[in-house]
């Protein structure tokens, strides 16, 4: 994928065709959902999910 740097995972669920991408703490999610628009021009629905944002510290 030219000018994308990013890896992604591709598969399928049932019939849908799905591609993921894992992100890391250097990345913003706003950049890797456009950087995926751009390699992937048909997707027709895009899921950021996210598990970071939902830690609590273990001092609280």
């Amino acid at each position: 994928m030219r000018h994308d740097d990013d890896s992604y995972k591709l598969g399928k669920i049932g019939s849908h065709r799905v591609t993921m991408c894992c992100l890391t703490c250097e990345y913003e999610s706003t950049s890797v959902a456009v950087d995926m628009m751009r390699s992937f021009p048909l997707i027709k629905l895009l899921i950021l999910v996210s598990s970071n944002a939902g830690a609590v510290p273990r001092d609280v």
